[in-house]
């Protein structure tokens, strides 16, 4: 997949989040992309650490088309700060547990990364 189909991939993600009925689902997005401003992980790109802020203090929807297309072109996919799912079992990665996937670079979902600890360490 070309870097531009996957950025309107992860755009309509996005934006079919924002549409759930369930508020803490809707807010995702914008906690993942707080989570990446405090670990510093959009702080060498100066415009994605701008556009960052813009998404956490007045949400995704404020950016334009653009815009949002820029950072997750540049801030997400270019500086490897998105999985699309789980080496392990396959599914989707929620953005709940994506700073994880990142950080860790297992890019394991949350039940994974559980399950392969607990084998780990017994």
């Amino acid at each position: 997949m070309s870097l531009y189909s996957e950025a309107y991939a992860i755009k309509e993600r996005i934006e079919s989040d924002m549409e759930d009925d369930d508020m803490l689902h809707r807010n995702e997005f914008e906690e993942y992309v707080k989570q990446l401003l405090t670990h510093g992980l959009l702080s060498h790109e100066p415009d994605m650490e701008g556009i960052g802020k813009l998404i956490v203090d007045r949400g995704v929807s404020t950016l334009t088309n653009k815009q949002l297309i820029y950072f997750i072109s540049v801030g997400l996919l270019e500086n490897e700060n998105y999985v699309s799912e789980c080496c392990r079992c396959t599914e989707s990665i929620p953005w709940s547990e994506m700073i994880y996937a990142v950080t860790e670079g297992d890019e394991y979902c949350g039940y994974c990364r559980h399950m392969y600890e607990k084998w780990l360490y017994e």
